[in-house]
C-alpha cells in the first residue's frame, strides 16, 4: 500500500512595459479670474511590500587550504557555488523627495554537485545554503529605482570526508555569520511586477571542522564571494492598506501581451507500512516500511523577441527523497523523484529554448496564454523550429492525461516512455534541436539531442546522441478528437 498527497499551484501570466512619471506645471493667472483646485499628477510609487525569486552565478572561495567541491556552472567556469537560485521578500517605502528605503531578506540555494569534475581528494566542501538581510536605499527615477544595500549574511556549509576510492565516510555541517553589500537597480515592468539585477559580495566567519584525521586534524572553512542576481518582485498591494484609493495617484503601466511568467509548486508525500519481503536485497523496498517526500517549485518565463521568435526559461528547485532511493518499484511511484534526492533545495536551469514559427498560411488558430507558450495567434500551417535544452516529452509523444507528474499521473510506467527512452539527463532533459512542419490533420517532426555520458548523469556529452522523428495524424470519432502517431 503506497499512500499519496499531491499539491499544485498556478499564477498566471503577466506582461512588459516601461512608463515615465508625469509631471504637473502652473502658472499665475491674473486676479478676478476663478482657479480650480490642481489635481495631482500621477506618480509611479515604490512602496509595498513584495515577495519574489531570483536566478545568479556566485564566485569565490572557502579560504586557503580547503577544497571545493565543484557546482554546476553549465556554461560557467565551476565554482563552489555555480549556478543560483532562491526567493526574497522585502518592503519599500518611498519618501516625498523620491528616496526610497527599504529591507529585504532572501535565501539562496546552490546548484548539483558536478562529479565529473571533482577530482578525488580526502575531503570536499561545498555550501548547503546562504542567507542575507539588508537594509536597501536607493533613489526612483520614475520606474526606475537604483540602490545600494548592506546587511547582515549568514550561511551552512558541509565537509564530507572521503575514502581512498572516493565514495564518501562522512559528512558534517556548521553554520557561519557574517556581512554583505552590494548594489542593484530595480525597474517597474507591468501590473505590480518589477526586475531587477544586483550585485552583491558576501563574506561569512571562519569557522574550523575537527575532522579527526591523523594528517588533517584540523579544516578551516573561510566564505567569501561574489554573487551576480537577476529577480522579478511581485508587490502585494497597488495601494498601501492605511490609505484610500482616492488620496494616492498611482501611475498604472499598461501591460502587453509580450512576455509572461507562471508558477508551479508540487509536494509528494508517500509512505507503505511493513511488508513480509523475505527476499529482500540491496536493491529491494526495505521490509520495515518508509516515508519520503519530494518538492519541487518551477517558474515559466517566457519573451517575446520578435515576429515568430519567442525565448523560455524555467528553472527549478527541487528537494526530497523517493522511496528507497527510487529502488523496489518496477513502475516506480513518484516521478518527481529523479532518481536522486538532496536535504536542501539544489538549483537547475531545466529549459533554456528559442521557438522560431514561420507562418505558411491554410487560416489562424487562437493560442492561449499559458507555461511556455505566449498568448496570440499563429498560422495553422507552419514551420516550427526549437533550439536549446528541453526535455524531448515536451514536443515528441504528446499525451493530454498522463505526461507530466506534476499535473496529472504520477507513475514513471505512465506518464514516461515505457517502450524505449529518450536521450536525457539525470532529471530527464537534454540539449538538441527539432524542426516540425504542421498542417491542419497532420503534423511530422523531427529532432537530434544530446545524450549523457552515463546512464543517469547529470553530464550532457557530445560525443554521442539520439535522433527522434514522429509522424502525427489526426482524427476524430462521433466528434471526439484523436492522434495516431
Amino acid at each position: 500500500m503506497i499512500v499519496t498527497k499531491s499539491i499544485g499551484i498556478f499564477v498566471g501570466g503577466v506582461s512588459l512595459v516601461l512608463a515615465t512619471s508625469g509631471f504637473a506645471v502652473a502658472a499665475d493667472l491674473p486676479s478676478g479670474f476663478a482657479v480650480k483646485a490642481p489635481v495631482a499628477a500621477a506618480f509611479f510609487d515604490w512602496t509595498g511590500l513584495y515577495v519574489g525569486g531570483h536566478v545568479g552565478y556566485g564566485a569565490g572561495t572557502f579560504g586557503p587550504g580547503t577544497n571545493p567541491l565543484p557546482a554546476q556552472g553549465i556554461f560557467f567556469p565551476q565554482t563552489p557555488t555555480g549556478l543560483i537560485a532562491g526567493y526574497q521578500v522585502g518592503y519599500n517605502l518611498q519618501l516625498p523627495n523620491r528616496v526610497v528605503l527599504g529591507v529585504e531578506a532572501d535565501v539562496s540555494f546552490i546548484s548539483p554537485i558536478d562529479r565529473a569534475k571533482l577530482e578525488p581528494s580526502p575531503f570536499n566542501t561545498t555550501f548547503d545554503y546562504f542567507a542575507t538581510a539588508r537594509g536597501r536605499v536607493g533613489y526612483a527615477f520614475g520606474t526606475w529605482l537604483p540602490y545600494v544595500a548592506g546587511g547582515l549574511a549568514w550561511g551552512q556549509t558541509k565537509v564530507n570526508t572521503n575514502a581512498a576510492d572516493g565514495s564518501q565516510l562522512s559528512s558534517m555541517r556548521l553554520s557561519h555569520v557574517g556581512w554583505t553589500a552590494g548594489i542593484g537597480i530595480e525597474i517597474a515592468l507591468g501590473g505590480n511586477w518589477s526586475t531587477k539585477i544586483e550585485y552583491d559580495y558576501i563574506d561569512l566567519a571562519r569557522r574550523t571542522y575537527g575532522l579527526g584525521d591523523a594528517m588533517l586534524p584540523n579544516l578551516s572553512v573561510d566564505p567569501g564571494f561574489h554573487t551576480v542576481k537577476v529577480g522579478l518582485n511581485y508587490r502585494l498591494w497597488d495601494t498601501p492598506p492605511w490609505a484610500s484609493s482616492s488620496s494616492i495617484q498611482r501611475m498604472q503601466i499598461p501591460v502587453s501581451t509580450d512576455w509572461n511568467i507562471h508558477g508551479q509548486t508540487t509536494f509528494i508525500a508517500q509512505g507503505y507500512p511493513r511488508i513480509r519481503s523475505p527476499y529482500e536485497g540491496a536493491n529491494s523496498l526495505p521490509g520495515g516500511g518508509q516515508g519520503r517526500d519530494t518538492w519541487t517549485v518551477n517558474a515559466f518565463l517566457g519573451w517575446r523577441l520578435w515576429e515568430g521568435g519567442e525565448f523560455y526559461f524555467n528553472p527549478e528547485l527541487d528537494q526530497g527523497f523517493g522511496l528507497n532511493a527510487t529502488l523496489g518499484l518496477g513502475g516506480f511511484s513518484n516521478g518527481e523523484a529523479q532518481k536522486a534526492g538532496s536535504e536542501f533545495p539544489k538549483f537547475r536551469a531545466q529549459r533554456y529554448f528559442l521557438r522560431q514559427t514561420f507562418g505558411l498560411g491554410g487560416g489562424q488558430e487562437d493560442v492561449a496564454d499559458g507555461p511556455n507558450q505566449l498568448a496570440g495567434k499563429r498560422d495553422i500551417d507552419r514551420v516550427t523550429i526549437t533550439v536549446g535544452r528541453i526535455a524531448v516529452g515536451d514536443i515528441f509523444d504528446g499525451n493530454s492525461y498522463a505526461k507530466d507528474p506534476r499535473a496529472d499521473f504520477m507513475n514513471w510506467a505512465i506518464w514516461s516512455s515505457g517502450a524505449y527512452d529518450f536521450p536525457a539527463d539525470l532529471p530527464g532533459y537534454t540539449r538538441g534541436g527539432v524542426v516540425e512542419l504542421n498542417r491542419k490533420d497532420w503534423a511530422v517532426r523531427a529532432g537530434v539531442f544530446q545524450a549523457p555520458s552515463a546512464p543517469n548523469s547529470d553530464i550532457l556529452t557530445s560525443k554521442g546522441g539520439g535522433a527522434v522523428v514522429e509522424l502525427e495524424e489526426r482524427y476524430a470519432i462521433f466528434e471526439q478528437g484523436g492522434k495516431l502517431s
